[in-house]
């Protein structure tokens, strides 16, 4: 059996494609990512600057095209990263306007609502490095709506102005409270007000209390995000995989294939030992992501696997693998967590420069090869060998157990029952068009390119309804990385790329990114991988060409292997890929809590 083809959802424009009559979408191109070629800090030092000029002469250049802006998943709202990319967007705005070029609908963003980033307070969502906000929820303040029920801190006052409250005991970072609820003397008769700086222990608000706070008031700090909605495992579960899929099986190393024996490893291999550092980025907050642990349970982690020698994500010969957090694991079929998520998007949205009425485009990522549930004992043992026992999963967790091929993913598989993951995602996708659309945001256009690769066929989680929306328009089919000098070009030809071959009938694959480049950390990467699953938190490492031609990406193959890369002049003139999967849906019939069964057809 083979592993989760590429699964995506993308957000398609009108005049790029339409659904057919039997339900499969068209295919769509996408060119980027910009976030690679950033004209400021692009990702790779050799990658050329892509200005905003640039990026609205490849959109007329390549008109059925798409604009990838890359991926930042999972991030507190009004981080710099995307107030950056908001920045830019707007100029090209202004600029495809000038010049008549269709843009609105074909600048796309990224979003993965199954994973989210804790950053360290000296990261970008701090706002001495030009961010909104930290804690989960960034600059979130409840203007659009968000509950913000949960009490971050609770104390008593010991001195305070009329626009201010002192808490002798506060140990806070400098601004680290700013957007978040002050509730002064909560219950009947509590004053609210919005706190715009703080010290390590005064808080500022935005406007003067009707009653100041006298010493010993009570205080509650608020915020929108409960932590309740991280994924948990059992402590059992990750020691289970800590032994059998690290410390028992970490023969991947030497020449590709042989299954040499690793280096000893450098640090303990359990990225919850306090003696392990390298599996923490400094970008991430190490201690607010232990503090959710309890004695019986730890948070589900989410990274990609690293080479301790080499520092890549996919070297050619593994020496040192160890495994890297970038993000935990939610509960996606939590409601109040939907709820809340579909916020943080409009939030995103917003910081992207995506403001309602317009057209948005938006590449929704996912990945159900790492929580779709399948039965053992009634579909027989899984042969991948990274499958944890009992569950059966399409794909095991993150590990480098196939010789040496890496992925990333959850540490520990097996974190949704039968038919949850699929039902939570449904649930979401339905909930987010019909409440952004009630925030203004009704013309969000969604093109799914979901392909896992089971039994030969490819399948689709999504229910009927879903896959026959209009919002849903077409499928991502491949992503081009055009050099500037075709800008320059007076070939006759708009689609240099000859059209968008796939290699094996798959979906093709964007630009790869590094997941954490030094100059410029992405907590969530952004790429398909070469296992085969749906692309973004765990990208590989691969740099563009120093002196890049029109480069097409294809798949990475299913069965781990990488998918070719092949510049323009070497594409065949009508590619056909050589075998293609028959494409049947399957839906999840509706179960307890937004769950259902699988069902695929008989025999299979």
């Amino acid at each position: 059996m083979k592993s989760l083809a590429a699964l995506l959802v993308l957000v398609a424009l009108a005049p790029v494609a339409a659904a057919t009559t039997d339900g499969q979408p068209k295919r769509i191109k996408t060119i980027g990512s910009w976030r690679q070629h950033d004209p400021v800090d692009p990702q790779y030092a050799n990658a050329e600057r892509w200005t905003p000029s640039d990026v609205v002469g490849f959109l007329n250049r390549f008109p059925d095209a798409v604009m990838d802006g890359g991926y930042r998943d999972g991030q507190p709202p009004g981080n710099r990263y995307w107030r950056d990319l908001g920045a830019l967007i707007g100029q090209a705005r202004a600029i495809a306007n000038a010049q008549g070029v269709p843009f609105e609908g074909r600048m796309c963003i990224t979003e993965r609502p199954d994973v989210m980033v804790r950053f360290d307070v000296e990261s970008a969502c701090y706002p001495s490095r030009g961010g909104g906000g930290c804690d989960w929820e960034g600059d979130m303040d409840g203007e659009l709506g968000e509950a913000e029920s949960i009490v971050k801190r609770a104390g008593r006052a010991t001195a305070a102005s009329e626009t201010s409250l002192s808490d002798a005991g506060g140990d806070w970072k400098t601004d680290f409270w700013r957007h978040r609820l002050l509730v002064l003397r909560p219950g009947p008769g509590e004053e609210r007000r919005r706190i715009v700086a703080n010290t390590a222990t005064a808080l500022s608000v935005d406007s003067a209390w009707l009653q100041p706070p006298r010493p010993g008031d009570r205080y509650e700090i608020r915020g929108s995000f409960d932590p309740s909605w991280v994924q948990h495992v059992p402590r059992s579960a990750h020691q289970e995989t800590v032994q059998r899929l690290w410390e028992q099986q970490r023969n991947v190393c030497g020449s590709p294939g042989t299954g040499a024996p690793c280096n000893p490893a450098a640090e303990p291999l359990d990225p919850l030992n306090p003696a392990n550092q390298r599996a923490w980025p400094q970008w991430v907050d190490r201690t607010a992501i232990e503090a959710l642990a309890t004695p019986t349970e730890v948070p589900a982690l989410y990274g990609p696997i690293i080479d301790g020698v080499s520092k890549s994500e996919t070297p050619s010969v593994w020496l040192d693998p160890y495994f890297s957090i970038s993000t935990v694991v939610m509960k996606l079929a939590d409601p109040a967590y939907r709820e809340w998520r579909i916020r943080y998007l409009m939030y995103k949205l917003r910081d992207h420069a995506l403001s309602p009425g317009a057209p948005a485009c938006m590449i929704l990522a996912y990945k159900p090869g790492w929580y779709t549930f399948r039965d053992e004992a009634e579909r027989g043992t899984s042969p991948d060998v990274c499958a944890t026992p009992g569950s059966n999963l399409w794909t095991g967790p993150a590990h480098v157990c196939r010789d040496g091929s890496a992925r990333g993913g959850p540490f520990v598989s097996g974190l949704y029952k039968r038919g949850e993951f699929e039902g939570a995602l449904n649930a979401y996708l339905r909930e987010a068009l019909a409440k952004l659309a009630q925030a203004g945001w009704n013309d969000l256009r969604i093109i799914t390119v979901e392909r896992p690769d089971f039994g030969g066929q490819l399948w689709s989680v999504l229910e009927e309804d879903l896959r026959r929306s209009p919002k849903l328009l077409g499928e991502w089919d491949s992503s081009i990385d055009p050099p500037l000098s075709l800008l320059d070009s007076a070939a006759a030809d708009p689609d240099p790329a000859g059209g968008t071959p796939t290699g094996s009938g798959s979906s093709g694959s964007t630009a790869t990114a590094s997941e954490t480049p030094p100059a410029d950390p992405n907590p969530v990467g952004g790429t398909v991988t070469g296992d085969g699953s749906s692309g973004s938190t765990e990208a590989a490492s691969e740099t563009p060409p120093a002196n890049p031609s029109l480069v097409v990406r294809d798949t990475p193959t299913s069965d781990g292997s990488s998918g070719s890369t092949r510049t323009a002049s070497e594409a065949p003139a009508n590619a056909q890929p050589d075998s293609t999967p028959t494409r049947r849906g399957y839906v999840t019939k509706s179960g307890g809590g937004g769950g259902g069964i699988i069902e695929p057809p008989s025999g299979l």
